[in-house]
């Protein structure tokens, strides 16, 4: 008779260590067994008691500087948790994002203004807001470099795109950010970033859709002399854009096609 025994392993969870903030000096993190310089970035963020607060600066092992706006302090040793900065720049990404799938240039022959973003920041130390705006824009002219290189696209007024800084206390003084529009034309450029299809092909038959429906149409049928040119002309329809054309039907139209993923 053979025994069996199931041996269990328990993963011993290992520690942090401990940290307190005294009184008297609530902007400074004293460690207990612990190693700050391999554990903590400047950055991360440190939690104690359900609080957070950002690692300023890793002194050594057992001391760190904090932002600690409410002043709080912890006399008795308490255990903490780490919380890694955060590396997800989707709000900034999706400036690349929707130039990379719709058109960059306005498909009337309007003048594109350049675009401008506004990022507005809370700082403990207002003396880094030129640091900050170094790096913003450091990241979005790789960011538009990138998009440059890989979609092969012309960059436009995107050239001239600009990030600026501002400190969260001069909110209240933006009105030189603002940009004005009219609510129609501003309603008219955004549905003129929709793409629309006017045919496919199939079957060997290039197939017009009329108000986003297939409508095979006879192609032997001739009209007004002008042949499969002229049917076809009449057969494709670009529904609701027709308004938008009408609209601006002293200007100029570019049209700006898409191959695949890309439109240009």
């Amino acid at each position: 008779m053979k025994a069996k025994y199931r041996f269990e392993r328990k993963t011993a969870k290992n520690s942090l260590g401990k940290v307190k903030i005294e009184s008297n000096d609530p902007l400074t993190v004293v460690g207990q067994n612990t190693k700050f310089t391999n554990d903590l970035h400047v950055g991360d963020i440190l939690v104690i008691s359900n609080e957070n607060f950002q690692i300023m600066k890793v002194v050594n092992d057992c001391e760190l500087k904090i932002n600690n706006q409410q002043q709080l302090s912890f006399e008795e040793w308490q255990q903490f948790n780490i919380e890694p900065r955060t590396k997800v720049n989707g709000l900034f990404d999706v400036y690349s994002m929707v130039f990379t799938k719709y058109a960059i240039t306005n498909p009337f022959s309007k003048k594109d203004e350049p675009l401008k973003l506004t990022i507005i920041i809370e700082l403990s130390n207002k003396l880094n807001i030129d640091n900050y705006k170094t790096k913003f824009k450091a990241y979005f002219r790789k960011l538009f470099q990138k998009y440059k290189k890989e979609t092969k696209k012309p960059m436009s007024h995107l050239e001239k795109f600009s990030v600026n800084c501002i400190l969260f206390e001069s909110f209240d003084n933006l009105a030189s950010e603002f940009t004005e529009h009219k609510l129609g034309n501003w309603i008219i450029d955004f549905f003129c970033l929709i793409p629309i299809q006017i045919a496919v092909a199939h079957d060997n038959e290039f197939i017009p859709i009329r108000d986003g429906f297939l409508e095979k149409t006879e192609q032997n049928v001739f009209d007004d002399g002008f042949g499969l040119i002229g049917n076809m002309s009449k057969a494709i329809s670009f529904g609701w854009y027709e308004s938008i054309f009408e609209h601006y039907a002293d200007l100029e139209v570019k049209i700006l096609s898409s191959m695949g993923e890309q439109s240009c």
